[in-house]
């Protein structure tokens, strides 16, 4: 075993993980599948036959002579734990962290420790000792076989937090709701329950960013997130649980008996997918009973046997039950999915996938023939998609094919080789700079691959085509550099610099601080690398109403600070100057209004899950992503609240999809106004105002357009979304979509340019107000809901 001494002390600012070399990318990985996906074992109602009948379960593929790897050498970290005062720690409990993989021992009489058995990699390490924790000790590099000397904890005094959990609808305590906090990748390790009055108490905190979580039963979850940076313990945070609403009804068979067994799924969307958020399974007489978080969800039922049975946009507002909903299943066809190396020979082990690109999709792994049967997918046309995560680099193949119900359909991929985004890592002289971990993530935020620069700078990250990456680059010093919109094949240089904070207070319009809310920066330069590079989204939580927002790249920032009860506030540009601070910013905030009333169908007749907002007469833009709206739906009785609305006049809007709208008179509403009574009095739309065969769920970038006078211009930006991210803002002026000029094309056309199947890349040109350079974005479409 190879032996390495370093004398560490507390690195301040984390590397995050990283793997060593270049780790293989899975860019396209089928998710985590719940029952529903994965099916259950009860026999199903036979479908009806219809030609070729599908088959029963895939064929048992050919065993495998026994391979007996040879044994990895593992590595070892040993250091000694400091108290305050310099003293060993006796007996502190030491845990070291790689991605996901927890290992703990604790140090001896002399305070030193050796945590054994770690596999290669990155890693980190954190000691608790009598209620207080050390700061986290982040990206330490271990080879296989390698024991790696001197890394000091120093334990510090262990910061507190301190709060109330509340019931948001009445406002009363929660007794023995449980808090829970984390610092980065450290989770678990501090934990709290609250007491008769709903008070708790979290210690033993390091510095730095801490997200605290609770939880109570039959409650949704709560987050907040604390800034302990500067070493003081915080008081009066306020958490709000909202009560689980509840959906009821049934699954049925195709033609009427009920299924007992049957996997019941209610999915919430996020932009870009929808994620599973409750499960259960029918009784025997078909019926379910689901707890599940307020909002409009789709609920997924699936048994082996049927295509998956859908219902979307059910409306659950907090601690409402809702049914009965009736979940249809159909019956169901399959697919055999043959997966070829471009030598033509199977592609053993591969993922795939098929299904609607809105979903739900059918996943399997190829065996040894280099096919899989994936069945339980409803008829038409279904997309297909094939990845071999062994391969380096990685491979990618799609397709469509269509299915038959009761038949078993056939397709063919074979899988293009995908390729390496290349480059350096420099310093700002231009001078190469060995041993920086590179990370590479997928758009989206999904981490793939990584690498550390050599001697001369240069690193090298596998890389599917076309799939843009994004690269980080960190420094130990606390440099930093990134990159947006890498594709495989290309050359990237990443310059590190220092990065700065900015800091400023929150107030309301009387002048005093606001306690809990969140700031958002976003930079003002467009193009590559400055996306996600600067933009941050904080939650702070301090009495001081103050803030500090670090590791920003230098450069101009746009700050918005959002609050409950309050309108948004937004200051700026704000330049952060490498190595330095910005600011102080000083941003005021107005109280909302509340608005309550009724939506009426055109016979006076109460309207459910009607979308209700606020018109954007007197309301603008902004570079964080657009416009700023309240939003609700009407609950079963028509009645309404939307909350948040900003002072100013405001028509009240009410709309179903492509049947009814209507909107409310003019309402003139000062700072912290209550309007209750406020009718919105529904009309019928005209024959084709909304055509049925137009698509409510499309692949797209997250950004609306318009034709002004100065060309086709970007009136919004979904925050978050693949625009926002590839640092599109509105105003931005729209040149050419895939290398096609738009000058000259009807508005139409460009949107169906820039749509597309989901999870395929556009590129957009555009040209910013005060300047002469264009920039690309290149985007990955996602799925987004009208």
């Amino acid at each position: 075993m190879r032996t390495r001494s370093l004398r560490i002390g507390l690195l301040l600012g984390s590397l995050g993980a990283f793997a060593l070399g270049a780790a293989v990318a899975a860019w396209w990985r089928a998710p985590a599948r719940s029952d529903a996906e994965r099916g259950v074992d009860e026999a199903p109602a036979p479908p009806e036959p219809a030609g070729r009948p599908a088959p029963g379960p895939p064929r048992a593929a050919a065993p495998r002579p026994a391979e007996v790897p040879a044994p990895t050498p593992t590595g070892t970290l040993c250091g000694e734990v400091l108290a305050p005062g310099g003293r060993p720690a006796v007996g502190a409990l030491v845990n070291a962290r790689s991605l996901g993989q927890t290992v703990t021992t604790q140090a001896d009489a002399a305070g030193r420790y050796c945590v054994d058995g770690l596999a290669e990699g990155t890693w980190g390490l954190l000691a608790q000792w009598k209620g207080q924790s050390s700061e986290p000790l982040e990206g330490v590099p271990l080879a296989a076989g390698e024991r790696l000397e001197g890394l000091v904890l120093k334990v510090g005094g262990g910061l507190t937090l301190r709060g109330r959990v509340l019931d948001a609808q009445a406002q009363a305590p929660l007794v023995g709701a449980r808090l829970s906090a984390s610092s980065g990748a450290w989770e678990g390790l501090w934990e709290g329950v609250t007491d008769r009055s709903g008070a708790f108490e979290v210690t033993g905190l390091p510095r730095g960013r801490i997200e605290l979580r609770a939880t109570a039963e039959g409650y949704e979850a709560a987050h907040s997130v604390v800034d302990l940076s500067d070493g003081r313990d915080v008081r009066g945070i306020e958490l709000f649980l909202r009560p689980l609403g509840r959906v009821e009804g049934s699954v049925r068979a195709p033609h009427g008996p009920p299924v007992p067994g049957a996997v019941v799924v209610a999915e919430a969307y996020e932009l870009g997918s929808w994620r599973a958020s409750a499960e259960t399974r029918t009784d025997a007489d078909g019926r379910f009973s689901l707890p599940v978080a307020s909002g409009t969800l789709r609920l997924l039922a699936r048994k082996p046997g049927y295509a998956a049975g859908v219902v979307d946009d059910v409306v659950v507002e907090p601690g409402e039950a809702v049914g009965p909903v009736e979940i249809l299943l159909r019956t169901a066809g399959s697919l055999r999915v043959a997966v070829l190396r471009a030598d033509g020979t199977p592609a053993v082990g591969a993922s795939v996938r098929a299904g609607p690109r809105e979903g739900p999709w059918v996943t399997g792994t190829t065996g040894a023939d280099g096919e899989a049967l994936l069945s339980g997918l409803s008829s038409g046309t279904v997309a297909v998609e094939g990845v071999d995560p062994a391969a380096v680099p990685p491979q990618r193949a799609e397709g469509e094919a269509v299915v038959s119900r009761g038949m078993e359909s056939r397709i063919t991929l074979v899988l293009s080789e995908g390729g390496y985004v290349t480059g350096r890592v420099l310093d700002a002289q231009g001078r190469p700079v060995e041993g920086v971990p590179v990370v590479a993530h997928a758009q989206g935020g999904a981490r793939g691959g990584a690498s550390r620069s050599d001697r001369s700078g240069a690193f090298s990250i596998p890389a599917l085509p076309g799939r843009p990456l994004t690269l980080v680059a960190h420094a130990p010093d606390g440099r930093e550099a990134r990159y947006e919109g890498a594709l495989a094949g290309e050359e990237v240089d990443l310059v590190l610099q220092a990065v700065g904070r900015l800091v400023g207070q929150v107030l309301d319009s009387d002048g005093q601080p606001l306690v809990e809310f969140t700031v958002v920066t976003v930079p003002k330069a467009p193009g590559p690398g400055s996306g996600r590079g600067g933009y941050r989204r904080v939650s702070v939580v301090d009495e001081s109403g103050d803030f500090a927002i670090e590791g920003l790249p230098p450069g101009d920032y746009w700050v918005k600070a959002l609050a409950p009860g309050y309108a948004t506030g937004r200051a700026g540009p704000v330049w952060v100057p490498e190595g330095g601070e910005g600011g102080p910013v000083r941003i005021e905030l107005d109280a909302t209004a509340v608005v309550s009333g009724r939506v009426l169908g055109p016979e006076g007749e109460p309207v459910r899950g009607a979308r209700v907002s606020i018109s954007l007469a007197g309301l603008r833009g902004s570079v964080f992503g657009g416009l700023d709206l309240p939003r609700t739906r009407s609950g079963a009785d028509g009645r309404y609240t939307l909350r948040g609305v900003p002072p100013g006049t405001h028509r009240i809007l009410a709309y179903v999809s492509g049947r009814l709208s209507g909107a409310s008179a003019p309402l003139d509403l000062e700072p912290g106004a209550r309007r209750s009574g406020v009718e919105i009095r529904m009309r019928r739309l005209p024959l084709g105002h909304h055509r049925s065969d137009a698509p409510r769920d499309f692949g797209g970038v997250g950004m609306t357009i318009a034709r002004l006078e100065a060309g086709v211009t970007v009136l919004s930006v979904v925050e978050g979304g693949p625009a926002f991210l590839g640092g599109v803002r509105t105003g931005d002026r729209l040149l050419a979509v895939d290398g096609v000029p738009v000058a000259g094309l009807e508005l139409e056309e460009i949107v169906r340019r820039i749509r597309g199947p989901v999870d395929t890349m556009v590129r957009l040109r555009f040209l910013r107000s005060g300047s002469d350079t264009p920039f690309e974005a290149r985007l990955v479409r996602v799925l987004l809901k009208l």
